[in-house]
Order: structure tokens, then C-alpha cells, then sequence
């Protein structure tokens, strides 16, 4: 008797939720990815046609009813931040730039170190930009508190940068040369650097008085800081500036 009631209880229980023709699993029915039939855990199909319409693409696969998570992740597009190229989100090598000396050089303030996604080609290009990062470091003018430097001729003002934060002003100049050579400059100039002393204040219990009372005592002590700016330049040598001017004159 147990029996039978069991068998028509799976009976029962198999017509409310039967086996799934592709998967073999007993469940409710399944929403299958109609580009490779892999069960739809979360339907993709709207994000994946959002994402399409970002970037003004458009292709046959976007009709699907039901599109999977692996699905998504292989046909979702991105765009580059440095070629501005569109591509197959599964084809990015940012974190491969993440984990280079490029990125270690070109980061903070370099554009290219900003992007959300990069391509191939956008990685040959911030390449080819470290590499005339690597130049750049090489030519390096010097820095100085005139508007001049001397023995070399300026050629273009870029901008004026600033840091702060630091121990002492030798590592703010090693900071803003860093800055100007990420902003593609070779030298600084109106170079400036100011300290900044902080007071600080704590009382603390010193111990208890005859009738238990707490006395207290404060202690005193000062923190600095330094930050600097200058204008970030792009320099030539003065020799090699009048070599240029001699042989344009002949």
C-alpha cells in the first residue's frame, strides 16, 4: 500500500515539474540560452541588448528570448579608453597594464592610466607612450624657482601642478618632477615649496588624588608636512636648439 502511494505520489510530482529534455534535471521548466542552450540562471537577454545599443551595434543574436550569464560575458562589448576602439569585453588587458611598470610610471596623473577598458591596440599605444615617458626622464631640464633654466631653451608652458603630503621638499620635487614627466614634460620652473606645522593636544589621566578624583595631564606636540608647485615644461638644450637654427640658416 505504501508503495503504490509513493509511486503515485513521484507520478503526481513528475507532471508538476517533469525532467528537462536538455539538462536530465527534475525541475521546474528550465529557461534555456537560445545562442548555446546552457540554462538561463539569469536572463541576460535585456543587459545584453542595453549594452549593444550603448555603442550603436546591432546583430541577430539580440533577438534571443533568453540569453545566459556565460553567453553575456562572451558577446558583451566594451570601448576603449585609449583607441577608442569597440571590442569583446573577454579580449581586455587592463589588468595585464594594471600589473606593468607602465602603469607604476604613467599613474597618477597620465590619462592613460585613467581607463575603465583597454584593447589590444590601446595597450601598444600606452607602450609606445612609456616609452617616451622613458625618453622624456632621460632629457630631464632640472627644475628651478626663476622662469628660466639655464642652458635651456623653454618651448612650451604645459601647466601648474601641485603636490603635497610629503616628508620633506626633496621628495616634493621628486613628486612634481614625476607629475611633469607623466604630463609630458621634461622640466620645471617657478618651483616653490611650503611647509605646514600642525598642533596637536591630548589630555590623558595622570593618576587619582587623595579622594580618588582623577588629575589629568596634557601633552603637546607639532607635526609638518610640505607641498609644493611649479610649471610643468617642455625644454630643449640651448646647444641643440642653435645646432637646429645654424643648419636651417644655411
Amino acid at each position: 500500500m505504501l508503495k503504490t502511494l509513493q509511486a503515485g505520489a513521484r507520478a503526481a510530482h513528475d507532471l508538476v515539474r517533469p525532467y528537462c529534455q536538455k539538462c536530465g534535471k527534475r525541475a521546474f521548466r528550465h529557461r534555456h540560452c537560445d545562442i548555446c542552450g546552457g540554462i538561463c540562471k539569469t536572463n541576460q537577454a535585456k543587459k545584453l541588448k542595453v549594452n549593444y545599443s550603448v555603442y550603436d551595434r546591432q546583430d541577430s543574436f539580440l533577438q534571443s528570448e533568453y540569453v545566459c550569464d556565460v553567453c553575456y560575458n562572451r558577446l558583451k562589448l566594451s570601448k576603449c579608453g585609449v583607441s577608442d576602439v569597440v571590442f569583446f569585453s573577454k579580449d581586455d588587458v587592463l589588468s595585464g597594464f594594471h600589473s606593468s611598470q607602465a602603469f607604476k610610471d604613467l599613474s597618477p596623473n597620465h590619462p592613460f592610466s585613467q581607463v575603465k577598458a583597454l584593447s589590444a591596440d590601446g595597450l601598444i599605444r600606452i607602450k609606445q607612450e612609456h616609452k617616451e615617458y622613458l625618453e622624456r626622464t632621460s632629457r630631464w631640464a632640472g627644475c628651478s624657482k626663476q622662469d628660466f633654466l639655464r642652458g635651456f631653451h623653454i618651448i612650451k608652458e604645459i601647466e601648474l601642478i601641485r603636490e603635497s603630503g610629503y616628508g620633506d621638499p626633496a621628495e616634493v620635487e621628486a613628486a612634481l618632477k614625476k607629475h611633469c614627466l607623466q604630463k609630458g614634460g621634461n622640466g620645471l620652473i617657478k618651483f616653490f615649496w611650503d611647509k605646514h606645522i600642525r598642533h596637536h593636544k591630548a589630555e590623558y589621566v595622570a593618576g587619582y588624588g587623595k579622594k580618588g578624583n582623577p588629575y589629568y595631564r596634557s601633552r603637546h606636540w607639532t607635526t609638518a608636512d610640505f607641498s609644493g608647485h611649479a610649471v610643468a615644461i617642455i625644454a630643449e638644450s640651448a646647444s641643440r636648439s642653435n645646432g637646429r637654427k645654424n643648419e636651417l640658416n644655411r
